[in-house]
C-alpha cells in the first residue's frame, strides 16, 4: 500500500515538473521574442537617426515606412510618429509633419519636442492662435531648454503679429543660458528694433509726387536711376506735344500722337511709382518675416536633434 502511494506521488511530481518546464519554455520564448522585437526596432531607429545625421531625409523617411507596425506597443508608435514628423519637417512637407507630430501622445518622451515642432510649423502657416495654444502647453515642461524655446517661439509669434508688448514680456521669460537660444533671442531683438526704426513708404505720397513731377515718386521709392529714366521720356513727349499744338493746332496728327503717348507714359509713371513703393514695403515685410522665422527654426532644430 505504501509503495502504491509513493508511485502516485511521484507521478504527480513528474507531472508538475513537466507543466513547470512547459510554462517556463513558453515564457522564455515570449521574452526572447519580445527582446528580439525590441532589438530590431531599436536598430531600425538607430539607422534612421544615422540617415538624418547624414542629411539623407528621403532615405530616412523611406526606412520608417518599412518598419513593421503590427502588434507594436504605443510607445513605439509614438516614436515612429515623431520620426516621421521629423523627416517630413526636413523635407518641407509641412502638413505631414504637423499630422505626425500631433499624433505623439502626451505620455511619450518625445511629446514636448513634437509639440514645439508642430507649433513652429503652425506659425509658418500663420496659424498663430493654434501655435500659441501648443506653446503654452510646452511651457509646462520641466526641461529648461524646452521652456525657453517655447518662450522664444511665443516671442517670435508676437513679432509676426505686431504685438510688441507681448514680445517684450515673452523675451524676459527666455533663459538665455543655452548659446543657441541666446543668439536667437539677440537676433529677434534686433529684428524688433529694426522694424521700429524702418519707416514704411506711403503709396499715396508716391503717386502724388509722380503726379506733380514725373519720376519723383520713384525717386521717393529709392529708385533714382529709374526716376530719371521716367522723367526724360515723359518731359520729352510733353514738349513735343506742346510744340505740335503751337504749330499745327489741337486737331493735328502730331499733337494727337504725342499727347496720347504723353498721357500713357504719364499715367503709367504714376501707377509704376505706387507699385514700386508697394513692392518695397512688401519686400521689407517678407525679409522681416524670414529673419524671424529662421531665428525661431534654429533652436527648434537643435532641440529635435
Amino acid at each position: 500500500m505504501l509503495v502504491q502511494i509513493t508511485n502516485i506521488q511521484q507521478q504527480k511530481i513528474v507531472s508538475q515538473l513537466h507543466r513547470l518546464i512547459l510554462i517556463s519554455s513558453l515564457l522564455l520564448y515570449a521574452f526572447s521574442h519580445l527582446a528580439a522585437q525590441d532589438n530590431g526596432f531599436s536598430r531600425d531607429i538607430r539607422f534612421v537617426n544615422y540617415l538624418i545625421d547624414k542629411n539623407m531625409f528621403k532615405e530616412a523617411n523611406l526606412s520608417l515606412t518599412t518598419i513593421d507596425t503590427e502588434n507594436i506597443a504605443q510607445a513605439r508608435i509614438d516614436t515612429l510618429h515623431f520620426y516621421k514628423g521629423l523627416t517630413a519637417l526636413y523635407l518641407n512637407d509641412t502638413l505631414n509633419a504637423i499630422k505626425n507630430f500631433n499624433e505623439v501622445s502626451a505620455n511619450c518622451s518625445y511629446f514636448y519636442k513634437a509639440l514645439i515642432a508642430s507649433s513652429y510649423l503652425q506659425s509658418t502657416r500663420h496659424q498663430y492662435k493654434m501655435s500659441e495654444k501648443m506653446l503654452k502647453i510646452a511651457r509646462t515642461s520641466k526641461d529648461t531648454v524646452t521652456c525657453s524655446i517655447a518662450n522664444l517661439l511665443l516671442a517670435g509669434n508676437s513679432l509676426l503679429t505686431n504685438n510688441n508688448s507681448l514680445f517684450l514680456d515673452y523675451k524676459k521669460a527666455i533663459d538665455t543660458t543655452n548659446p543657441i537660444i541666446n543668439i536667437a533671442t539677440i537676433n529677434l531683438n534686433k529684428a524688433y528694433q529694426n522694424k521700429n526704426n524702418t519707416k514704411r513708404k506711403s503709396i499715396f505720397l508716391s503717386g502724388l509726387l509722380s503726379t506733380i513731377v514725373p519720376g519723383s515718386g520713384k525717386l521717393y521709392a529709392g529708385k533714382a536711376t529709374v526716376a530719371l529714366g521716367a522723367f526724360i521720356p515723359i518731359a520729352s513727349l510733353g514738349l513735343l506735344a506742346a510744340e505740335s499744338y503751337n504749330k499745327e493746332g489741337i486737331k493735328s496728327v502730331g499733337f494727337i500722337s504725342f499727347a496720347s503717348l504723353f498721357t500713357i507714359f504719364y499715367l503709367g509713371n504714376i501707377w509704376g511709382s505706387m507699385s514700386a513703393v508697394k513692392i518695397r514695403n512688401a519686400s521689407i515685410e517678407i525679409n522681416y518675416e524670414k529673419n524671424i522665422s529662421i531665428n525661431m527654426l534654429i533652436p527648434v532644430k537643435s532641440l529635435l536633434r
